[in-house]
């Protein structure tokens, strides 16, 4: 008579349904929110104090990021303030 008590215990027997009941756990997952995250390629779309103060509630290099963008804002801001207006405080603008 045969044993078959032996592949019932086989790791290989166990390992696939761990790893496919981790495989879909990992994909039913709800993605993160991506609203707090910095993106210095984009263009700036917020002022540059909204963004001052994303960098003051984070660390790190997010809070870099947030700074770059606020930067952007700024000169955003700055050049238009000089294309719309002929005088310039500023004494790069003279």
């Amino acid at each position: 008579m045969l044993n078959f008590t032996q592949k019932r215990k086989s790791v290989s027997r166990l390992l696939a349904p761990v790893a496919l009941a981790v495989i879909l756990a990992g994909c039913s997952s709800s993605p993160q929110q991506q609203a707090n995250v910095a993106d210095i390629t984009a263009v700036a779309q917020q002022s540059s104090a909204s963004y001052l103060i994303k960098a003051e509630s984070s660390e790190g290099v997010t809070s870099i990021n947030w700074h770059i963008l606020a930067l952007k804002a700024l000169s955003k801001k700055v050049v238009g303030h000089k294309l719309t207006n002929k005088q310039c405080v500023y004494h790069a603008c003279r």
